[in-house]
């Protein structure tokens, strides 16, 4: 029988409890005491919240310094997590900063409870080395992201939106968690270290070529690379601004990290080599083939786009490409060039996003035509894109 430590519980989730806390205390303040007051004091207060809870995480990651795995990898924290989890609050700092003004729903409360929630969800998946808990913060992740981008009642195109994003995203939860299964199954463990220690020497036995496919792809749906991207161009489109701006940045911070956890420690031994004149089967060749179409389809689909936040979804799309040449490289070096790759364009896609929250507030639309002369009427945004 295991026997946990829950001071160090405690210690490695403390980021995760402080936003969760956050998040009923977003909540309580909304419903208890603020249901009758003007929106925009709601969402100051409701912010200040969030922002505090966000703050104070990132706080206890410095201070606490604590580094260790819980239950068998469920819960790990080192150097390069931390690093991880803190971009992720930064992230999920701005989403809260550039809501706001952002008047698209009276459910203020619920709305920043989600923004949260989906942060928790995305630093568990950092954090995690064990399939049982990579699903369950998928799902977390996800399942926040899919309200969050049918928030804005009003238009029609949202709630579109987060259709297809719920209905694509389901379809990918069935290949991970069928993928996942397959593995269990073949090497008797949930643990990522201790799947490749089961399946080293094994070779690409049918069944670990259909599990390994079955990963592949529904990861693929969830960092949006090509053919599995068809949802994100009208995700970016039709969610709320800010929750788009989540989308793009913080789901793909954690996307990638974990994708690139459990292909170099999961399917460690079966990276296979797309080398020319020296082809190996494997998750490689695999990745590198989703890498060259999402570099060709979404850089060449971009330059057609009328529409801005259109554009910075085939962006994604072309960056997913580029993103996954680092998971490809399965070596430290390979991960901390992926981390920080993703972590400066999650920060720079953010950035771009804000700036269309303020246009929009300000009574313009996401229409490229909608900058034009935009360096004479407002200079500071044009300097800030």
């Amino acid at each position: 029988m295991t026997h946990f430590n829950y001071v160090e519980v405690l210690q490695l989730a403390g980021p995760e409890t402080i936003l969760t806390l956050a998040a009923l205390a977003v909540l309580g303040a909304d419903l208890l005491f603020m249901r009758d007051d003007p929106a925009r004091y709601r969402r100051m207060v409701c912010a200040a919240f969030a922002g505090v809870g966000c703050v104070g995480a990132g706080l206890f990651l410095f201070a606490a310094h604590a580094h260790g795995v819980v239950s068998n990898g469920m819960l790990v924290l080192d150097p390069l997590t931390t690093i991880v989890k803190l971009a992720l609050l930064v992230l999920t700092l701005f989403t809260v900063m550039i809501s706001i003004d952002s008047d698209f729903t009276t459910h203020v409360g619920e709305y920043f409870a989600l923004i949260l929630m989906a942060a928790v969800g995305m630093l568990f998946m950092a954090g995690a080395e064990e399939i049982l808990m990579i699903f369950v913060a998928l799902e977390l992740t996800s399942i926040s992201l899919y309200v969050l981008g049918g928030f804005n009642k009003q238009d029609v195109k949202s709630s579109e939106a987060a259709l297809k994003y719920f209905l694509v995203g389901g379809l990918s939860a069935a290949f991970t968690l069928y993928g996942l299964s397959l593995i269990y199954g073949l090497s008797g463990s949930t643990n990522l270290r201790d799947i490749a220690a089961a399946l080293q020497g094994r070779g690409l036995d049918p069944l670990l070529i259909v599990a390994l496919v079955m990963t592949v792809i529904g990861f693929g749906f969830k960092i949006a690379a090509v053919p599995f991207h068809l949802w994100a161009p009208d995700a970016y489109e039709g969610a709320p601004t800010p929750s788009a701006a989540l989308i793009a940045s913080g789901s793909k911070v954690a996307s990638f990290f974990l994708l690139a956890k459990v292909m170099m420690l999961g399917f460690a031994g079966v990276e296979g080599s797309g080398a020319w004149r020296a082809y190996v089967p494997g998750w490689v060749p695999t990745l590198g083939a989703l890498a060259a179409l999402s570099m060709v389809m979404g850089n060449l689909a971009a330059i057609v786009q009328g529409s801005f936040k259109r554009l910075l979804a085939y962006s994604a799309i072309a960056h997913a490409g580029y993103m996954l040449l680092g998971v490809m490289s399965h070596d430290e070096r390979g991960m901390a060039s992926l981390v920080y790759y993703v972590a400066t364009y999650g920060l720079a896609t953010i950035g771009a996003f804000g700036v269309v929250a303020v246009l929009q507030e300000r009574g313009g639309g996401d229409k490229l035509t909608d900058f034009a002369g935009l360096c004479q009427r407002a200079p500071r945004l044009a300097l800030y894109l």
